[in-house]
């Protein structure tokens, strides 16, 4: 995943688990609609997405080197349990990351452009 706003270009673990979280961001869910993606609020992960905003350009990669475009169109805030606000909506592309001390997640939608 490539994020130019925050410089940023990570490659993506196909699972989450504890291990995979420390040095990596990881596909969280996926369905017809679209995908998630979540990594720790370390600066070399995903500590900076907090400053994303409308607008801003995301490209994935995947795995046949199939390239795709995607624009922010907007940043929530939500609590750890709310799992279901998560993977709710018509979003193309999300990004989740924990805030300070993991009391909430910052959420950062995209669609496809």
């Amino acid at each position: 995943i490539s994020i130019p706003k925050i410089d940023k270009e990570l490659p993506v673990m196909n699972e989450l688990t504890t291990e995979n979280l420390e040095i990596s961001p990881c596909l969280y869910y996926t369905d017809e609609r679209g995908i998630i993606i979540g990594a720790h609020n370390y600066d070399s992960l995903f500590g900076q997405i907090v400053h994303l905003s409308a607008g801003d350009k995301i490209t994935f990669t995947g795995v046949n080197n199939n390239e795709m475009c995607y624009e922010v169109s907007g940043i929530e805030i939500i609590n750890p349990d709310e799992r279901d606000v998560l993977v709710s909506g018509e979003w193309d592309i999300t990004l989740f990351t924990c805030t300070y001390m993991g009391k909430q997640r910052v959420v950062v939608r995209c669609n496809k452009i």
